[in-house]
């Protein structure tokens, strides 16, 4: 007959090991949670603090913006009361132009008239073209009749004077302009149209109403007929385009003239620096 064997029991010290190690694994447990939950914590207080530092910075820029923007709003509202003015006082130059415009535009028009008939501005437009030149006779005739049968500078001077009562508005002999200051002259057998020597035959251009002053230098008994009565070569012709230049040109004045202008505008500026 077998008897049952006897159980064994734990020994003490194996319990007291159990004991020891779960005491330690429910300490390492805890050590862990707390240091999770510390590093959560300064996690959380350093995304706070950055939340923080982007709203400051945020809320910093806006003021910044907000003075930029009520600085160009005051810039603007001053260019704009510039503005203003300046259209203002441009309206009222506007009215004041515009009364007066029909008092300039007549002033402005007796300058160019006066200008033109000082010979000042090149002149274009309709006129009548004369050409005089000498008697085929003065070839033939005896000498002391020949002067009868050239043109003398009386004949010139006679023919402008005409055509300027006629109503010519520009006159030119040869490409010279004549004006106000203008000199016909005759040295010896020569004639100078402002200080220049002409020969014949003499192309006379006059500017201005054509068929008027063809109607006047063929009046009989004019000028142009008692030349074709001394049997003088003498054409007349009208034009639809004239040009003549102005009577003041620096290729038309002598050098000895330039020197003498530039002299006497140097003379004041000598006086000026002696006496100072």
């Amino acid at each position: 007959m077998e008897v049952p064997k006897k159980e064994k029991g734990l020994h003490p010290k194996m319990i007291r090991l159990k004991k020891g190690q779960v005491l330690l694994t429910f300490i390492f447990m805890l050590l862990g949670a707390l240091m999770a939950f510390q590093y959560n914590q300064v996690s959380l207080s350093g995304k706070q603090q950055n939340v923080g530092t982007e709203y400051r910075y945020d809320v910093e820029t806006e003021l910044q913006l907000q003075e930029e923007l009520l600085r160009i709003r005051e810039e603007n509202q001053k260019l704009e009361e510039q503005l203003a003015l300046l259209q203002a006082e441009t309206a009222q130059m506007e009215e004041s132009l515009t009364a007066h415009k029909g008092t300039i535009e007549m002033l402005y028009e007796e300058l160019e008239k006066t200008r033109m008939m000082a010979a000042m501005v090149p002149v274009t437009g309709p006129g009548l073209v004369i050409v005089l030149n000498d008697s085929p006779l003065a070839k033939t005739v005896p000498p002391e009749e020949k002067d009868n049968y050239l043109v003398h500078v009386e004949d010139l001077r006679a023919v402008v004077n005409d055509l300027f009562l006629a109503g010519a508005e520009a006159i030119a002999i040869n490409g010279q302009r004549l004006g106000p200051v203008s000199s016909l002259r005759c040295i010896g057998p020569v004639i100078y149209v402002n200080g220049k020597q002409m020969a014949p035959p003499f192309k006379i251009e006059a500017i201005g109403p054509a068929d008027v002053l063809e109607t006047a230098m063929n009046l009989p008994g004019g000028i142009l007929d008692v030349l074709r009565d001394w049997q003088l070569e003498v054409s007349v012709k009208k034009a639809d385009n004239l040009q003549l230049a102005a009577m003041i040109n620096e290729e038309r004045v002598t050098p000895n003239l330039l020197e003498k202008a530039s002299e006497s505008s140097d003379e004041p500026r000598r006086q000026t620096s002696e006496s100072g």
